[in-house]
């Protein structure tokens, strides 16, 4: 885990290979595991323990276990890509 500032100044605890998309935000005291990528859009309040997982939403949940990160998961970033769309968000409020 790495300790990681975001801009609240905030530290979190995010994993290596971890896929963070646009308009994110991460509460504080939250940890990421390795290789999660997160939909863009999400709120994420609460850790997420287990590696390799899709998570997005608000607030975020886990909507499906993931291959560990490869250049092959830009399914998995358009599938959050396309989530945010149907959703007919374009940012967080």
């Amino acid at each position: 885990m790495n300790l990681t500032t975001f801009a609240d100044g905030d530290f979190k605890e995010v994993g290596n290979n971890v896929y963070i998309a646009t308009n994110v935000v991460v509460a504080h005291r939250v940890r990421i595991s390795d290789g999660c990528k997160i939909s863009a859009c999400s709120f994420v309040n609460k850790s997420f323990d287990t590696k390799n997982m899709l998570i997005g939403g608000v607030p975020a949940k886990t909507l499906k276990a993931c291959e560990p990160w490869t250049e092959e998961c830009k399914e998995d970033v358009e599938l959050c890509e396309n989530l945010r769309i149907k959703m007919g968000l374009e940012y967080l409020i």
